[in-house]
């Protein structure tokens, strides 16, 4: 018995359309509280793209320093619903921000003239660093893996099932 992928280009090499979605949170759990940030509901799994989003720290992240994106891919026939409606999606979560004293360090100018090195004033006070990048990795080729003898390296990166419409309730 094998695992088969729920998306598989068609007979002419093309992948169909999915939807791609982005929310923030203060909460490692997506919630009626995260903030869509990012919307793309004609994505071409082997499109490969680059966006800027300018993203506001919330004051209850500036306090503690946690900050979350979610980014959902929803199936070709969900894309255009509502994340609660939609039948079929995957979900990963990352940390966007690290909360941590700041770490001294010099910094290089480069200048024809010489090397100069400016102090980092230290600080004893926690603060939060917002990651400057997030990356988002879809395989764009098919799959087919043995159920009894899975990797070990991609099984937490495996949903095997169809998610409950309990995400955004």
């Amino acid at each position: 018995m094998c695992l088969q992928p729920q998306l598989e280009p068609d007979k002419n090499g093309n992948w169909p359309f999915v939807g791609l979605r982005i929310y923030i949170s203060d909460s490692p759990h997506p919630s009626l509280s995260s903030r869509q940030i990012f919307r793309k509901d004609d994505l071409q799994i082997n499109e490969e793209f680059e966006t800027i989003i300018e993203v506001k720290l919330p004051a209850k992240s500036r306090r503690n320093g946690t900050l979350w994106a979610h980014a959902v891919l929803l199936s070709t026939n969900d894309r255009f619903k509502e994340l609660e409606d939609a039948e079929t999606r995957v979900t990963r979560t990352t940390l966007l921000t690290v909360y941590q004293i700041p770490e001294a360090e010099a910094f290089k100018l480069v200048s024809d003239v010489k090397e100069t090195k400016l102090p980092v004033k230290k600080s004893r006070r926690p603060v939060s660093h917002l990651r400057s990048k997030l990356f988002i990795s879809i395989i764009d080729q098919p799959l087919i893996l043995p159920l009894k003898n899975l990797p070990s390296e991609i099984i937490r990166h495996i949903q095997m099932e169809i998610q409950l419409k309990i995400w955004l309730k």
